[in-house]
C-alpha cells in the first residue's frame, strides 16, 4: 500500500449557494472585491498574499461569493456554464454595482481572469497546506429523512493512510471553483490547451498523491467537456489501472466503512483494465508516438492475459529515453515473456532493467523468481541478498512510482500550466 493517503470517493453533490434573496447583500460584495483584488495581484505558483487571503476563506465564505463571481465573469464578457453549483438570480441592485465595478466586456481580457482565478483556486489547495474539513459518518440511507435525501449534500471522502480507513471528510470546494471558472472560458473551453492543460495537470497531482475521492469526480467532469484530448484520456488511463491493482482492490475488498456506506467509482479488476485498454487505444489514436500510453497498453494487455499481444504493442517501442520509462519497458516485456513460457528471454529483459537500477528491489525480485522456477534455490537466494541487507530507499526502485500513473509527470505539467502567466519559477 502507498504511504500517502488513499482517498476513495462515497458520496457525491454540492452545496448550494445561500444568500439574501431579493436585497442587497454587502458581505457578499465585500467578499468578490477582495476576491478580483487577489485574482489580479496573485503570481501563479507563489505562496502570496492572494493564497493566504482565500485560504481563511470558509465553505460559507465561498458558497456567499459565487454567483457574485459568476455574474463579475459574465460582466467582463465570458459565458459562466456552471454545472451543479445553483444558486437564484442576484439582487438586483448588486448586480448593477458589479456592472459599476467591472469595465467594458472583452473576451481576451476575460479569459486572462478566469484563467487566472483558476490557478490562484488551485494554488490555494497546493500551497497553503489546508487541512481537510472532518465531518461524521453520513447515516446510513435508510435513516435519513426524505428531506436529507431531497439536500444538495458536499463531496464526501473517506480517507485511509496505509489502506486503514481513518475518517471522513469533505471535498475541497476550491477544486469545483475552478472547474466551474473555467467553465466560462470563450469561445469554448473544449477548444482552449490551458483549460486541457489543467485538467491534466490537476488529475496528475491527484494520483500523486493517491487522491482517488477526488480525482474521480475531476475526471467526470473532464470526460465531458474534453472527451477526446490526448493528456487528459492518459491521465484517466493510468488512473483506471491503479484502480484495477491489488492494492485498491484489496481496500476496498476489506475496508468496512461506518453506516454501511460503500465505495463509488470502484469496479472489479476485469472492469478498470477494460477502461484503461480503452483509453489507452484512443490516445494511440490521437498520438501513435506517445510512448508511455504504449507501454501501459502493453502492460494492461499482459494483466488481462493477452500476453502476445502485449509484445507486439511493447516491441512497437524502442528502448525509450527516459530511463524510468525504459525500466518500466523492460519489466513489462520481462513479465509477459515469462508468461508465455519464454525464460530466457524474460531473464535478459529483466536484467536489462536491473542494469539501469542496479538497487530495484523489483527487478531482483523477478529474476529470483525466475531462479526458483528453474529449481535455483542458491541463484535465487544470492540474487535477493543485496535487497536483504540494503537499507531501502524509494529512488532505488522506479516500480514504486509505477501507479502514480500521470503523477510521476506532475512537476513538468505544472510548470507548462503556469508559464504563460508569469509564473513563480523554483531556484
Amino acid at each position: 500500500m502507498a504511504r500517502a493517503a488513499l482517498v476513495v470517493l462515497i458520496l457525491f453533490a454540492l452545496d448550494s449557494a445561500a444568500y439574501p434573496q431579493g436585497r442587497s447583500d454587502p458581505q457578499a460584495l465585500k467578499l468578490l472585491s477582495e476576491w478580483v483584488a487577489a485574482v489580479r495581484a496573485h503570481v501563479p505558483g507563489a505562496h502570496d498574499g492572494a493564497v493566504v487571503e482565500l485560504a481563511g476563506w470558509d465553505r460559507d465564505d465561498l458558497l456567499r461569493t459565487l454567483p457574485y463571481a459568476r455574474a463579475w465573469v459574465d460582466t467582463l464578457g465570458a459565458t459562466w456554464r456552471a454545472r451543479a453549483l445553483r444558486a437564484a438570480p442576484l439582487p438586483a441592485a448588486d448586480a448593477e454595482t458589479i456592472r459599476r465595478m467591472a469595465t467594458a466586456p472583452d473576451q481576451e481580457r476575460a479569459n486572462d481572469f478566469i484563467k487566472r482565478a483558476a490557478l490562484l483556486h488551485t494554488d490555494v489547495v497546493l500551497l497553503s497546506q489546508l487541512q481537510p474539513e472532518r465531518v461524521p459518518p453520513p447515516k446510513p440511507l435508510a435513516q435519513q429523512s426524505r428531506l436529507e435525501r431531497e439536500q444538495i449534500r458536499p463531496l464526501v471522502i473517506a480517507r485511509g493512510p496505509d489502506g486503514r480507513f481513518a475518517s471522513f471528510e469533505l471535498g475541497n470546494l476550491n477544486w469545483d471553483y475552478a472547474r466551474d471558472l473555467l467553465a466560462a472560458v470563450t469561445p469554448a473551453p473544449e477548444s482552449d490547451p490551458t483549460v486541457a492543460l489543467w485538467y491534466r495537470a490537476i488529475a496528475a497531482g491527484f494520483a500523486a498523491s493517491y487522491s482517488f475521492g477526488e480525482a474521480l469526480p475531476h475526471l467526470q467532469r473532464a470526460r465531458r467537456l474534453l472527451p477526446n484530448d490526448v493528456g487528459v484520456l492518459f491521465g484517466d488511463a493510468a488512473i483506471q489501472e491503479t484502480l484495477a491493482s491489488r492494492r485498491i482492490q484489496d481496500y476496498v475488498r476489506v475496508t468496512k466503512l461506518p453506516n454501511g456506506q460503500n465505495f463509488l467509482f470502484v469496479s472489479s479488476e476485469r472492469e478498470h483494465l477494460e477502461r484503461a485498454e480503452s483509453l489507452l487505444r484512443r490516445v494511440l489514436q490521437g498520438d501513435p508516438s506517445f510512448t508511455e500510453a504504449r507501454v501501459r497498453l502493453g502492460r494492461v494487455l499482459s494483466q488481462r492475459g493477452q500476453h502476445d499481444a502485449a509484445l507486439a504493442e511493447l516491441d512497437a517501442v524502442t528502448s525509450p529515453s527516459d530511463t524510468i520509462l525504459a525500466y518500466f519497458w523492460h519489466l513489462i516485456r520481462g513479465d509477459a515473456q515469462r508468461a508465455l513460457g519464454r525464460a530466457e528471454l524474460a531473464e535478459r529483459s529483466y536484467r536489462q532493467a536491473l542494469d539501469l537500477f542496479p538497487n530495484a528491489q523489483s527487478a531482483r525480485l523477478a529474476l529470483s523468481h525466475l531462479a526458483r522456477m528453474r529449481a535455483d534455490r542458491e541463484g535465487a537466494l544470492a540474487l535477493l541478498q543485496p535487497s536483504l541487507i540494503a537499507v531501502p530507499h524509494r529512488d532505488d526502485d522506479p516500480w514504486w512510482e509505477y501507479f502514480r500513473g500521470d503523477g510521476r509527470n506532475v512537476d513538468s505539467l505544472f510548470r507548462q500550466l503556469r508559464a504563460p502567466f508569469g509564473a513563480e519559477v523554483p531556484q
